[in-house]
């Protein structure tokens, strides 16, 4: 499928290991959104993710503990979103521009897709025990 696309966005989703909290990033816009990082049509990979979240934010995570969460096309215009999450230790922030947001009140100014991206990515009914196992570890 990726072939289809000339472009693949991905959305990275860090949670807190309670999962009440997810660290968000303030764009241009004045929304808050996950991490976007763009890569040519055949994607990235949990490894490369890992090393530009490291980067960014200095925060060690394992690339096994990445999990694609779901993928959004648009097919006529040739690009995707693939969602990745993970869960850290995150308790506080200091990179200005992220904040730390309670999953349970997702505020107005979040992108739109994340007011449901969230609540279905950390709901452990959609996706079954090895899910759980992987983010809870």
């Amino acid at each position: 499928m990726a072939d289809e696309f000339e472009t693949c966005f991905n959305l990275c989703l860090i949670y807190s290991k309670d999962l009440k909290k997810i660290l968000l990033k303030r764009c241009k816009n004045g929304k808050l959104d996950g991490l976007m990082v763009s890569s040519s049509s055949s994607g990235i990979n949990q490894v490369e993710i890992s090393k530009l979240i490291n980067k960014e934010l200095g925060l060690e995570i394992k690339p096994t503990r990445w999990q694609i969460v779901t993928t959004m096309p648009q097919v006529e215009k040739k690009w995707k979103i693939d969602v990745y999450l993970t869960a850290a230790d995150i308790d506080s922030v200091s990179k200005e521009g992220f904040e730390l947001i309670d999953t349970s009140a997702i505020p107005d100014d979040c992108h739109p897709n994340l007011k449901w991206i969230i609540p279905m990515s950390i709901d452990f009914t959609i996706f079954g025990s090895s899910f759980n196992q992987i983010l809870m570890k």
